[in-house]
């Protein structure tokens, strides 16, 4: 089993960064949004967000990369696969 760190500034830094790009959008929805922030709330919840986004990023980098392995090895051995689709059905 293969383990991933997530290499992330503090959890202040990115609630910072998020309440910095909702202070300079140019959205009126997103800057009033800010106005009304609430840290217990969405300090949190902003957090969860990006830590899910890039956790998805990873796995769905990783699943390709796995992919593009295992379709590089499967050319290997043409009559096998051909032998398996046969007997297995396709």
């Amino acid at each position: 089993m293969e383990y991933s760190h997530l290499d992330f500034p503090t959890s202040d830094r990115v609630v910072r960064l998020i309440q910095t790009r909702l202070h300079g959008s140019s959205s009126v929805r997103l800057r009033g949004r800010l106005k009304h922030w609430d840290p217990d709330i969405h300090g949190e919840l902003a957090l969860a967000v990006v830590a899910k986004v890039e956790m998805l990023n990873r796995i769905v980098t990783r699943l390709n990369n796995d992919l593009i392995f295992l379709t590089e090895q499967l050319k290997t051995v043409p009559k096998a696969v051909e032998n398996a689709l046969r007997r297995f059905g396709r």
